[in-house]
């Protein structure tokens, strides 16, 4: 074998190595969580039917602020996107979505008497003082209405997505919905 045959096999080497540890890496972390962006339905059908009662529908609402920005606007409809794929799959029928209005949200609304998890993106919709310097920039929200309605609350879009995933997670764990919980990391961005 000629010495530039052995040095192009030897450079490669490094290659093949890199690539099997990718691989093993992904695989390991596949193995570590089964349920992360895999939503099988709900098999316990009293359960499912707590669940099927208290989410009949989404909205998600932005503020003037949100909404006006065209990146936090593609934010909330992934939002959106990701809670309607995620309850239907969940729940075995398709949950109707909407998304992005920058209407008002009142916790005493007639409007509310649909059993319906509203997600309100922006200062000027939470009107807890608690919750909203709780959360910071980052964090959520979840909580209930005095009509027991479910909330997830959060400043910012991408926050609101942290907040929908941990939502989702308690479905797939077979948890009750949250009566409060509040999330908020101890560093500026996750």
């Amino acid at each position: 074998m000629s010495r530039a045959n052995t040095m192009r096999t030897w450079s490669i080497l490094p290659l093949g190595f890199f690539l099997c540890c990718v691989c093993e890496y992904s695989q390991a972390t596949l193995d570590l969580d089964p349920l992360w962006l895999r939503y099988e339905p709900i098999s316990d059908l009293e359960l499912l039917s707590h669940y099927q009662n208290e989410i009949t529908r989404v909205h998600v609402v932005g503020d003037a602020t949100v909404i006006a920005s065209l990146t936090s606007k593609k934010q909330l409809e992934t939002v959106a996107n990701e809670l309607e794929r995620a309850l239907t799959q969940l729940l075995s029928r398709h949950t109707v979505t909407t998304c992005c209005d920058s209407l008002s949200f009142s916790s005493n609304s007639s409007q509310n008497n649909v059993k319906a998890l509203h997600v309100l993106v922006g200062e000027s919709l939470i009107q807890n003082k608690t919750v909203k310097t709780s959360v910071g920039s980052e964090g959520f929200h979840i909580g209930r209405t005095v009509q027991n309605q479910t909330l997830l609350m959060a400043l910012t879009p991408s926050a609101a997505l942290h907040g929908v995933f941990r939502l989702v997670s308690h479905l797939q764990k077979g948890e009750w919905l949250p009566a409060a919980l509040t999330d908020a990391p101890s560093m500026k961005l996750r």
